[in-house]
């Protein structure tokens, strides 16, 4: 509940402090980022010391909980489709999260946790789109941002995926 509380906190001093030139999606990806890197240092200190990940789940659920509702109450400033699908992922995060932590089944909760790492790429996704959006007079940063993102999303979300998906199957 702190980490809910922290991030809506966090939204509302971002929002009233860019407020008269951003929208809200500007003060979203801001807390995106912190989230993200919180997220995957917590991560990779919960896979290093092999610990329970329900602490690291919850953050997460907390996170989508958070972000669904600033999307909601929001909307009228965001896409539909980026309404929709963002409200569609959390809820499959969310549930599969509450159901990992109901059941507690280790090797499932190690994979996981591997998969909630793929939020390290994330950073360097939102930075880039604010940058893009926003901040066009920083575009040079892009040239070192993108070739970084594209390999750590590659290493995450296609090999470890890939990695995951084959290692759960073959445990069936």
């Amino acid at each position: 509940m702190f980490y809910f509380l922290f991030l809506s906190s966090l939204f509302t001093i971002f929002r009233n402090i860019t407020t008269k030139k951003y929208d809200a999606e500007y003060t979203q990806r801001l807390v995106a980022i912190l989230h993200s890197t919180y997220v995957s240092m917590y991560c990779i200190y919960v896979m290093y010391y092999e610990l329970s990940p329900t602490e690291l789940f919850s953050y997460v659920i907390q996170h989508d909980v958070y972000d669904s509702i600033i999307n909601l109450y929001y909307s009228y400033e965001f896409q539909f489709s980026k309404v929709f699908t963002s409200m569609l992922h959390h809820i499959v995060v969310v549930v599969t999260l509450i159901t990992c932590c109901r059941y507690n089944i280790s090797i499932v909760n190690y994979y996981l946790t591997q998969i909630v790492l793929c939020e390290m790429s994330s950073p360097l996704l939102d930075t880039g789109k604010i940058i893009m959006k926003y901040h066009r007079k920083y575009m040079f940063y892009l040239k070192f941002m993108t070739p970084i993102f594209v390999l750590l999303f590659f290493i995450l979300r296609v090999v470890n995926m890939t990695y995951i998906t084959s290692r759960l199957l073959y445990f069936h």
